[in-house]
This record gives structure tokens, sequence and C-alpha cells, in this order.
């Protein structure tokens, strides 16, 4: 979606289930009363506290992946190189008779 004018005649309005409404009032600092409504502010900070959150819920199995990938990949190196080293002997082990 393009946004070039925003501001200068266009305006972006919000839709959102009440539990996400809720929580983003709850995130609003203290003072800002519900009647001043919700601002974009709030819609930032709260998609900003759950996308830190979300990392943080994850952050654990993504470094286990990059654990199990490294551990991997050292496996196929060494696999690799091990192949490489015998290569001049297999073939004259595999020719037909």
């Amino acid at each position: 979606m393009r946004m070039r004018q925003l501001g200068k005649g266009q305006s972006v309005m919000f839709f959102a289930p009440g539990e996400v409404d809720r929580r983003i009032r709850r995130l609003m600092p203290r003072g800002n009363e519900p009647e001043n409504g919700v601002q974009v502010i709030d819609i930032l900070r709260w998609a900003m506290h759950e996308t830190c959150r979300d990392i943080s819920h994850h952050l654990p199995h993504w470094a286990q992946q990059g654990v199990d990938h490294h551990r991997r990949f050292s496996a196929y190196k060494q696999y690799s190189s091990t192949e490489d080293r015998f290569q001049g002997h297999k073939a004259p082990c595999s020719a037909p008779k």
C-alpha cells in the first residue's frame, strides 16, 4: 500500500478486535484517559511491544536452530573432505571386472 499523501488529504483508520483494543489500552501511559481515544502512537507502541515479546519468546528456538545447523554443516564439511581423500581409491574398487 502506498501512502505518499498521508496527512495531506488522506488518512488511515485502524480496526481491531476487542482483545487487541484492550491490550493497546493497557500499554497506554497513565494520563491518557480512554476518552482521548487510541492514537496512532498507542498502536505503534503496542505493535513494537508485541514484536519484542514475540522475538523474546522465539529466540531460544532460533538459537537452537543455529546450533543444529552449525553442527550439521560441520559434519557435512568433515564428511566431504573425507570423501575427497578417498576419491582416487574409489574408482579402481568400483570398476567392473
